[in-house]
């Protein structure tokens, strides 16, 4: 990850755990970036994140953790994650948990527990109590536990044999009102002390091959890529706002995984029209498909076959596959009880062709060969979920990710049978060979309001588009077959009563579009989305609820347009908004449109919009007098032209923000995806640049909510404090977080940016015999813990003697020649910086910079980052009195300096890497340098010698 702001902290990540390093930066190495850079910490005691009920699990589920224990303990009572514990404190047996602990005999305990109590059997354990040896606290474990309604196996590190493993072969049952916590469960039972980092459930078994995918080698693995329906990055994406002076911090955790969408097919006139597609004789069709109870229907339509069909079935009775000349059942498809194809789940179906023989799989198993198909007739089809000619035998359920390959596929191996399934899970498929399409029948493809009419994408390189039939905007839906990253994770919440943002004064445009998500706590209350003037005036307003669940346009005080939105029926929902004004002189109309759909629209309205500019808000009138908005409110744009039908549906975006920057809004507010907390106000950025931010009113820290349109199991800490997210995680430590900083901090440097320079003639020229430069009187120049020092320097052809030097015997700060480079820490820590020697190279100038943290010292040469070295003991101060050499004054020079040096300047703050590079060594040398003093990106120096200018 980049430096980003997430509130309330800038994350400044470790270049060293990045592939491509930003400027100042050498490198890692990496093949590409960590996947995970910080993680939370718990103490033990109170800390915990609460996700909800999280009972979406019956008879699957894999739990993915990584946790770094801080305390051994003797007792397996350290809960990773969980839902109950058992038989403890009278909870019983409902429910889930992860727990580890390390023993003090180096041995790991480890539990992967579910109950299902009401059942037979009731509980199953997969538990270790004295595993290996050799295990310690303060290390990083990765646990996973998973299970496939029958086996459970419980894995540690990446192994691909389980460390444990159990039976149970019943449904898990739950206890009402029991939340899902990371770091303890029931609240302060068992908690974790140490960090968690990287949760993840899944509603299936992994397999050990995505055990290890997780693992990735000691470095945690992408989760995304095997389609969680939980999770947790922890520290890359809590946020919160509150009183940091407090230690303070309302963490939320937004659930990073949101459900994909598939196409759903009514059985009556739902069908996917393609040009047909030729596969010859040896091929590949793969699916996924759910379908309705008793489905009975063309799945792949063909004109050319023999009953207009390539794939049909119907349940428990027949599963058919043809070509022009013959068709052929399946059993072992079509038979429930034998394992063959049923309703009300998720199913893989692969239909395998070569040459006169078909083999069919489900869910990566063959299910039996059929011959008879010739070699004359190829397989083709051209309709997806019905008959072409006609509406007979259409299929009522959902389908997914259809893909076909003009070769046949093996059972097994890299591109497969076997891969297709991927277990359960449709993978990636873009670099797969002989690919001849590929419809992900996702929210990819796009819906035409006016031709009422989808377009499906084929993501292959052959752009065989499919155009929908009898299809509406509905026919899309919410799958749990994949799962996405969401756009948007927080909103703000208004509480009716008095809160509102400011945005300033914006122009009245004549023709305006505005689009914003809401999510409304009341259904019958006046009240404002947006406004543009007060009481009366002749701005406008749009509102929703004035009469039950209806949008009014308000002007001058009088409702000119309203439309009911029968749409919106039930509070705690989302809903996009659009409203548009379109018109001329004495002639408007207004029309709306919710979820996508038009809903009403006035046209004839009289009254003009105001030339004159008023105050515009967001969730009350203008000038924040009244019909507060009640509820939440996320992503608020504005146009100086009116959305088309289409572009409507793009907003929409099947339910889900996205990025508008495409259709060139003129003010566009994301509330709380990027707001940030300046007490006692919240600041919304506009995501247009020039366009106005906006500032809140009476609007507390904890408006700032994990729930935004599409999102669902965001988790909320307790007695998590502000210092309690940090810079480590598995393979990746010292990333920084700021504290008491805000997005106005981060400096820009601008296209062509230079920084202001001052004439530079002269340098010092030094002996290397008795030459050096007493600073401050001879006096130390304490510098602490945290320091800069910048010098320009142009070593003589044999080199060797110390810069800098502080009072003491023999005392350096840094000494240099042609085979070292070391940095001096009051004569108590020395460490020498290989890789910085082989650039000094003699008698050419060179740009040094050299920051210290309080940790660690860090070394830029001509303004790219070098070298980090780390040591102890590091509490001492950098101290220096004298440029070119060391020692007490009273006694002999000690190691002169040889060579000249230029521009000397000494910091008591650590300076960026790009404060390094363009503000001091972008200002050159000769014949400017950077004026150190008169630089706006740059603090002035402590010290700054021009050494002769």
């Amino acid at each position: 990850m980049a430096t980003e702001y997430i509130e309330p902290q800038w994350l400044l990540p470790n270049e060293l755990n990045q592939a491509i390093p930003a400027d100042g930066a050498t490198g890692s190495g990496l093949a590409e970036d960590r996947q995970s850079l910080y993680s939370m910490k718990f103490d033990g005691a109170v800390d915990r994140v609460d996700c909800g009920e999280l009972n979406s699990f019956t008879n699957k589920l894999s739990i993915s953790a990584w946790a770094y224990p801080t305390i051994t303990d003797s007792y397996l009572r350290n809960v990773i994650i969980g839902k109950n514990y058992p038989n403890y404190g009278g909870f019983g047996n409902k429910g889930y948990n992860l727990q580890l602990s390390v023993k003090s005999s180096g041995e790991i305990m480890a539990q992967f527990w579910i109950g299902s109590q009401g059942n037979t059997p009731d509980v199953g354990v997969a538990q270790v109590i004295n595993y290996g040896s050799g295990y310690t606290k303060d290390s990083w474990y990765h646990l996973v536990g998973t299970w496939d309604g029958t086996d459970m196996k419980l894995y540690l590190n990446g192994n691909t044999t389980p460390i444990a493993t159990a039976t149970l072969t019943t449904n898990i049952t739950y206890q009402a009102g029991i939340q899902t916590q990371i770091g303890a469960v029931r609240n302060t039972y068992s908690n974790w002390t140490g960090n968690i980092d990287e949760v993840a459930l899944f509603d299936r078994a992994l397999s050990s091959d995505e055990v290890q995918d997780l693992w990735n080698s000691g470095s945690p693995g992408n989760a995304m890529t095997l389609n969680p329906m939980f999770y947790y990055p922890l520290g890359e994406q809590a946020r919160a706002a509150g009183s940091l002076a407090a230690g303070h911090a309302d963490w939320q955790f937004p659930n990073q995984s949101l459900e994909s969408y598939a196409f759903y097919f009514d059985g009556i006139a739902d069908k996917i029209n393609l040009s047909s597609l030729d596969l010859g004789i040896n091929c590949c069709i793969s699916l996924w498909v759910n379908l309705d109870s008793g489905f009975n229907g063309v799945i792949l339509g063909e004109p050319t076959a023999i009953y207009n069909y390539t794939l049909y079935c119907s349940e428990n009775s027949a599963f058919y596959v043809g070509n022009a000349t013959t068709y052929k059942p399946f059993t072992g498809m079509s038979n429930v009880l034998g394992g063959g194809l049923a309703s009300g789940s998720w199913n893989h179906i692969v239909i395998n062709r070569t040459g006169d023989v078909v083999e069919c799989f489900l869910n990566g198993s063959s299910k039996g060969t059929q011959s008879g198909f010739g070699i004359s007739s190829n397989t083709l089809f051209d309709t997806i979920g019905g008959d072409p000619a006609n509406l007979l035998y259409q299929i009522e359920g959902s389908i997914s990710n259809i893909s076909a390959f003009n070769t046949t596929l093996p059972a097994t191996g890299t591109e497969s049978v076997e891969s297709l399934y991927n277990n359960g899970t449709p993978p990636d498929i873009s670099s797969y060979s002989d690919l001849q399409a590929w419809w992900k029948l996702n929210s990819s493809a796009t819906f035409d309001p006016a031709a009422v009419e989808w377009t499906i994408p084929d993501d292959s390189t052959n752009s065989n588009t499919g155009t929908s039939t009898g299809m509406t905007q509905a026919s899309l839906v919410p799958s749990d077959l994949q799962f996405e990253s969401p756009y948007s994770n927080f909103s703000l919440d208004f509480d009716g009563l008095g809160d509102y943002i400011d945005v300033g004064t914006i122009d009245n445009q004549s023709t305006l579009t505005i689009s914003a998500w809401m999510n409304s706590d009341d259904l019958t209350s006046t009240q404002c989305i947006i406004s543009d003037g007060g009481v009366s005036g002749q701005g406008y307003r749009l509102e929703f609820g004035r009469t039950n669940e209806t949008f009014s346009w308000v002007h001058s005080g009088v409702v000119v347009s309203t439309a009911t939105a029968s749409a919106i029926t039930t509070t705690g929902t989302w809903h996009n908004i659009i409203a548009i004004r379109t018109g001329s002189t004495g002639n408007w109309t207004i029309a709306y449109y919710v979820d996508g759909v038009a809903w009403g629209s006035t046209t004839g309205i009289i009254y003009d919009p105001d030339p004159t500019p008023d105050n515009t808000a967001l969730g009350s009138r203008g000038n924040g007098s009244g019909l507060y908005f009640n509820g939440k409110m996320s992503d608020i744009a504005m146009w100086d032209s009116a959305l088309t039908a289409a572009q409507v549906t793009q907003v929409y975006n099947n339910g889900y923000p996205r990025d508008l920057t495409f259709l060139s809004p003129i003010s566009w507010w994301r509330l709380g995806e990027d707001a940030y907390f300046v007490s006692p106000d919240f600041i919304i950025p506009n995501k247009i640049t020039g366009a106005p931010n906006g500032t809140s009113v009476s609007i507390p820290s904890t408006a700032l909510v994990a729930n935004a349109p599409g999102s669902f199991g965001a988790g909320l800490g307790s007695s998590l404090a502000i210092t309690d997210r940090i810079g480590d995680a598995r393979e990746s430590t010292g990333n920084s977080v700021s504290y008491n900083m805000i997005p106005a901090n981060r400096i820009t440097y601008p296209a062509g940016y230079a920084p202001t320079q001052v004439d530079n003639d002269w340098a010092m020229e030094f002996d290397g015999l008795n030459d050096r430069i007493w600073v401050n009187g001879g006096i130390d120049i304490d510098l602490g813990t945290t320091c800069t020092l910048s010098f320009w320097m142009k070593g003589a052809t044999s080199y060797n003697g110390f810069i800098f030097g502080q009072s003491g015997t023999n005392l350096g700060v840094i000494w240099a020649n042609t085979t070292v480079f070391h940095f001096y820490v009051a004569g108590a820590w020395t460490a020498n910086f290989t890789n910085v020697v082989p650039l000094l190279t003699a008698n050419n100038w060179h740009h040094v910079a050299i920051t210290r943290d309080g940790t660690s010292v860090s070394v830029y040469v001509n303004g790219s980052f070098v070298e980090t070295l780390t040591g102890s003991p590091f509490t001492a101060s950098t101290l220096i009195n004298q440029i070119g050499a060391r020692g007490n004054p009273t006694a002999a020079i000690n190691s002169p300096w040889e060579g000249q040096l230029d521009e000397v300047a000494f910091w008591n703050t650590v300076l960026s890497a790009r404060q390094i590079k363009q503000d001091i060594y972008g200002g050159g040398r000769d014949p400017k340098c950077a004026d150190l003093n008169n630089i706006s990106n740059l603090t002035a120096p402590v010290a700054w010698y021009r050494m002769g200018d």
